[in-house]
């Protein structure tokens, strides 16, 4: 993968077509994304169009959205703009430049950051940690080229209208739902409850399908119980595999696609068995740490 990279740099950037040309596009989520050597690009180059940072805000330095896992790993050079925002917003220039059709209009449909396919979507999640209203704040006002391009995923709440953009934010942990609820123009999106949503009605009228939510997410053990109710050799038993499917099913009865995380990490034979096993039942995204064994398993 790094020897991959350094081919595509270039002149201080990476290209799309040298980034995304004969890539197909998977259904996996880079989860702990800033940990990766290649922040973003890491996720892009093997086909992952989701992709996951988690994100702090501190007084002292407002303007800043910082990125990383904990508070301790910290710092003004890790911060949203630089690792994400900034190369995502000129992968996306770089994918639309102004064009017109035969008439002279412009074409307004945008692409996205996958050179083979554009009509795909970027699902970008942002893991509030703390301070979720000044962060959303801050946030909003950071995305604010993007919408200002078209290259947003929005919900008109006036005209009740969803469009679909090149790049779809989508705000997890810590989310303040009443900011997004507010939204005339709504440019993020909630990751909704999984398992609440299939066994409260009241709770799933909360995050109805292109208009508060796109996703709903559950770790693994708040499906099934603890980890170590999982083989270490055999995965998911029948009725784990049955218990799961019927909130899959009702997840996407209710327009929404779903990930289901903190999936075990030991054994490797127990981890893709999962892997599959969730697929099979038609949970849409995995969730994985390493963008490698995804691909290859």
């Amino acid at each position: 993968m790094e020897d991959q990279l350094k081919q595509v740099f270039i002149n201080g950037h990476y290209s799309i077509e040298s980034l995304t040309k004969d890539v197909s596009v998977k259904p996996i989520h880079s989860h702990n994304d800033e940990w990766r050597q290649h922040p973003l690009f890491d996720a892009l180059k093997i086909g992952s169009n989701s992709i996951e940072a988690d994100v702090h805000y501190k007084s002292k330095n407002p303007n800043l959205i910082y990125v990383g896992h904990n508070s301790a790993s910290l710092s003004d050079k890790k911060n949203l703009e630089s690792m994400y925002l900034n190369p995502l917003y000129q992968l996306l220039e770089e994918a639309n430049p102004i064009s017109s059709d035969n008439d002279n209009n412009i074409i307004e449909k945008k692409n996205g950051i996958f050179y083979n396919s554009p009509e795909n979507t970027t699902y970008f999640y942002l893991d509030i940690k703390n301070d979720r209203e000044n962060l959303i704040k801050t946030l909003d006002n950071k995305l604010q080229r993007f919408s200002d391009k078209g290259f947003l995923t929005i919900f008109n709440t006036t005209s009740n209208e969803f469009i679909q953009g090149p790049l779809t934010i989508i705000i997890t942990g810590d989310y303040p739902y009443e900011y997004i609820n507010s939204m005339k123009i709504r440019t993020m999106f909630i990751d909704a409850p999984l398992k609440s949503i299939s066994q409260d009605s009241n709770e799933a009228s909360k995050y109805p399908s292109q208009k508060i939510s796109i996703f709903a997410s559950d770790p693994l053990n708040k499906l099934v119980g603890s980890h170590q109710t999982i083989s270490l050799f055999n995965g998911l038993s029948k009725k784990q595999v049955n218990t799961i499917s019927g909130i899959v099913d009702n997840a996407h009865s209710l327009g929404l696609k779903t990930r289901i995380w903190d999936t075990p990490k030991f054994t490797y034979s127990s981890k893709v068995k999962i892997w599959k096993q969730l697929l099979s039942i038609g949970s849409d995204y995995l969730n994985v740490d390493s963008l490698q064994q995804a691909v290859k398993f």
